[in-house]
Formats: structure tokens, sequence, C-alpha cells
């Protein structure tokens, strides 16, 4: 059962590996000029100019890439824990490990206890989603959109509930929005 506290608590672990390491690898790279003050080429850049104008009431006239990521996502952190890199960087600290978690109990019920931890373990292990956890690029989101929309895909096959079916629309909606190529998964 994917509800004992055997697998649970060692889901639990991973998640705490996977948070620990993404927390480490912030408080290495967030002093790191490429983290705190990105080259003015790079999508970085524009996502922290962009969701910044926007933090302080500044909403540009058209949207050209990854509205959702600098129009909602980094807004509301900036407005929460002010311009520095550490807001982005925990929130995508979490992100990436509820990514893990759902990544843990979508391979277990998919494929058992084992294989979800499996899962759960090489995600928070893997170097990439680790890595850039703390820059302003949309990969930790993306994860995150990615795992919770597997999860729910799979409820909405196994129960078949109205409410799943709703939860799923809504998350495939915002997943979308932060990146257009999610249309290609839309079940």
């Amino acid at each position: 059962r994917l509800d004992s506290r055997i697998f649970l608590a060692g889901l639990g672990g991973i998640a705490l590996l996977a948070f620990a390491l993404r927390l480490i690898v912030c408080v290495q790279l967030c002093p790191h000029p490429s983290v705190h003050s990105p080259a003015a080429v790079t999508d970085m850049a524009t996502y922290r100019r962009l969701a910044m104008e926007i933090a302080h009431g500044t909403l540009p006239s058209h949207f050209y890439y990854q509205p959702f990521y600098y129009a909602v996502f980094l807004p509301v952190i900036y407005r929460v824990c002010g311009a520095g890199p550490w807001g982005p960087a925990l929130a995508q600290t979490l992100l990436g490990t509820a990514a893990v978690w759902l990544t843990g109990i979508t391979g277990a019920r998919l494929f058992g206890r084992r294989a979800g931890w499996l899962a759960a373990a090489l995600l928070a292990i893997s170097r990439t989603a680790v890595f850039y956890t703390p820059f302003l690029l949309i990969a930790t989101l993306q994860s995150f959109w990615m795992a919770l929309l597997a999860y729910l895909a799979l409820q909405v096959w196994r129960e078949r509930r109205c409410t799943h079916v709703v939860l799923l629309g809504l998350t495939t909606s915002a997943a979308v929005l932060s990146r257009g190529n999610v249309i290609l998964l839309v079940p």
C-alpha cells in the first residue's frame, strides 16, 4: 500500500535529501553574479526585469514568452521576499522538492514502492534539476508542472472523478501559460 508508513517515511527521507541538496546549491550559487545579476542578454535578466516591473505595478504592453513565469510567479515572489535572489531560490527549492515527492508517488502507483523510491531518488539527485534551482529559469517550475500533471492524469485514469478532471484541466492551463509546449501533453 502506498500510504504505508514505511513507504511514506522513505519518500519523506528522499524529499528531505532533495530539499537539502537544492538548498546547499542555493547557498553556494546565490552570491554568484549569474544568479543575482544575470547578464542582460539572457532570458534570466529579461524574466527578472519584467517581473520586477510587474511587482512594482507596471504591466508590459505585451507578453512575448513564458508569461506565467515572469508575470505571476516571479512578481509574487518579489513582492513577498524582495528583489534579492533568495526569494525565487527558496520558492524553486520547494517546487523542486514537491516534484520529487510527486514523482515518487506517481512512480509507486504505476510500478510499486521501489520504483517510486527510485524515481524520486533519481530526480532528487539529478544534476540538472539541482543545479538550476537558484537560477531564474522556468526549468524548476516546469518540472513541478510535469510531475503534478502526471500525478493528476494518473488520478483521473484510476478514479475518474470530476474533481480530478477539473484539477487536471486547471493545472494544464497554468502549465501551458508557463511554457506553451505543454499543450502537446494535454490529455
